[in-house]
């Protein structure tokens, strides 16, 4: 019997990581200590397949193998799937918003709406720059100098997952509030749902009711609203096991110590995310190597959302676009072929 394709990417994760030489394990304060494998070359759960072939439970369940490569890597390595994973939902959810903008009744298909929709679509392109810069050193046969004519462009690509990891989490919660039904964009849980709110770590708010915060918000998710496949994957993610806390305390050092003494419950991996939104965004300190563990888990919220009635017809048309290059008016840089393939812009 052939195995599963959860066994597949299951088996394909452990042999990669048996493999890895975690001897070179280094630290430098997680500042820069990540380390990006990307190319036709590097991939390591995508090797048989495109990620558009993938069904909507593996898009669900991909990201739990794409945070173990990272999260369980001396070096927090992300490799040419994540790439991928991040590209193929850019382009879909700018299909989405193609669709929202001719047809407001389209939103209540997913509750995100298109303003979040381009938040989402603009950290997957601060995330691309760097494999876009690597197409343009590749395209030229190497003779190409690291930095461009554009200041501009050299600054985002250079800090591109400084500026994820700083912006992730902001957009986390703003899905998430979208993608759940018991609260407002603003946080606050709706009235039906404040009794019993306690276990998702609200907080009195002080326009009136009871504001969610990320953590309460990733597990009011993880536990009343995720789908099926979803929920498998989130298990996973959740837990923050012994390998996951030795690479966050290499890529951390000095500041490893601190984050553990404010988190109540050192195995649960949204608690560790809850002691780290304020610090990453408000620039205490900065790790790049979160940018694409946040980045996942927004993608993950995109595809949970995502109706699964309209998932084959929707995959097609964005592939008859990217084939065609329409683009319905859309801006440049929102269209879907600005996602996928990943190409030189």
């Amino acid at each position: 019997m052939p195995l599963s394709p959860s066994r597949i990417f299951e088996d394909r994760v452990r042999e990669h990581l048996e493999s890895r030489n975690f001897d070179e394990m280094r630290s430098n304060s997680g500042v820069d200590s990540f380390r990006s494998h990307i190319g036709p070359h590097s991939r390591v759960l995508l090797t048989d397949r495109a990620i558009w072939m993938l069904s909507l439970d593996e898009l669900r369940e991909l990201p739990k193998y794409l945070c173990d490569l990272t999260l369980k890597s001396a070096m927090a390595e992300f490799w040419e799937d994540h790439v991928q994973y991040w590209a193929w939902t850019g382009s879909m959810s700018a299909l989405l918003r193609i669709l929202y903008s001719r047809n407001k009744s389209y939103e209540q298909l997913t509750r995100l709406g298109t303003d979040i929709l381009r938040d989402l679509n603009v950290l997957i392109q601060i995330a691309l720059t760097m494999k876009r810069q690597e197409l343009r050193v590749v395209a030229s046969g190497g003779k190409l100098d690291k930095f461009d004519a554009n200041p501009s462009y050299n600054a985002i690509t250079i800090d591109s997952f400084r500026l994820v990891t700083r912006l992730g989490t902001s957009t986390l919660e703003g899905l998430l509030r979208r993608r759940c039904r018991q609260m407002g964009v603003d946080g606050v849980l709706h009235d039906l749902y404040s009794n019993g709110s306690e276990e998702f770590d609200v907080s009195e708010y002080a326009g009136g009711g009871k504001r969610v915060y990320i953590k309460g918000a990733l597990k009011l998710w993880h536990e009343e609203e995720a789908e099926e496949a979803t929920a498998s994957a989130l298990d996973s993610i959740r837990n923050f096991d012994q390998e996951k806390q030795e690479t966050f305390r290499a890529l951390f050092d000095e500041y490893a110590e601190e984050i553990e003494s404010e988190m109540n419950n050192k195995s649960d991996f949204y608690e560790f995310i809850r002691c780290l939104r304020n610090p990453t965004a408000h620039s205490e300190f900065i790790t790049h190597s979160l940018g694409s563990v946040f980045l996942n888990l927004c993608c993950l919220v995109f595809w949970d959302a995502f109706p699964i009635g309209f998932f084959e017809e929707y995959r097609e048309n964005t592939l008859k676009m990217i084939s065609n290059d329409v683009h319905h008016n859309a801006p440049f840089g929102h269209r879907p072929s600005d996602f996928y393939p990943v190409e030189i812009m």
